[in-house]
C-alpha cells in the first residue's frame, strides 16, 4: 500500500509540475509551419521564375524513371533525334511564359500552378494547353513530365 501512496504522488507531482505550454503547442510552433509550407510554396514559384531554362535532357515515350522512354536529345550529343541546342523557356513572376523553340520561334503564353503544393502547372500558348508535373527543382536543375504527351525534360539555367 505504501509503494502505491509512493507511486500516485509522483505522478502527482509530474503532473502538476508540467507547465501548460509544454502540453499544447504554442501558436509560436504553428505559426512556425505555416510559414515553412509557405517558403515551400514561395521557394517553388521563386526558382522556376528565377531563370531561363534551357535543356540538358529530352526524353520521348516517356512512362515513369524505370521506363524512360528514348533520350531525343542530351546536350552535345551526336546522335540527337531533335535540336534543342537553341531552346529557352522563361516563366515570368506576373504570369507569362516566353519560349524560343529549337527552330528560333518566339512563343508567347500563359502559365499557373494547377496545385496548392506547386509541383505541378499549366503553359497555354497558340499550340494548346500542357500539364506538367514538376519532379525536381532547385537553383542549379529543373526536371519535369508531362504525362499526357509522354514527354521528360531536364533542364538548367541558361548561360
Amino acid at each position: 500500500m505504501r509503494k502505491l501512496s509512493i507511486l500516485a504522488l509522483f505522478a502527482v507531482l509530474v503532473i502538476t509540475s508540467c507547465q501548460k505550454s509544454s502540453l499544447v503547442p504554442s501558436s509560436d510552433s504553428l505559426n512556425t509551419a505555416s510559414e515553412n509550407e509557405a517558403v515551400t510554396k514561395r521557394s517553388n514559384f521563386n526558382l522556376l521564375t528565377a531563370h531561363t531554362w534551357e535543356y540538358v535532357k529530352y526524353y520521348t515515350n516517356y512512362i515513369d524513371s524505370a521506363h524512360p522512354g528514348t533520350l531525343a536529345y542530351r546536350r552535345g550529343g551526336s546522335r540527337n533525334a531533335i535540336n534543342l541546342d537553341n531552346e529557352r523557356v522563361t516563366y515570368n513572376v506576373d504570369g507569362t511564359v516566353t519560349e524560343i523553340d529549337q527552330n528560333g520561334n518566339y512563343i508567347s503564353g500563359t502559365w499557373h500552378f494547377t496545385n496548392n503544393t506547386q509541383t505541378s502547372y499549366m503553359v497555354t500558348n497558340i499550340y494548346g494547353n500542357y500539364y506538367t508535373d514538376i519532379n525536381f527543382l532547385s537553383n542549379k536543375k529543373f526536371e519535369w513530365t508531362d504525362a499526357n504527351a509522354h514527354v521528360h525534360g531536364i533542364m538548367i539555367p541558361a548561360n
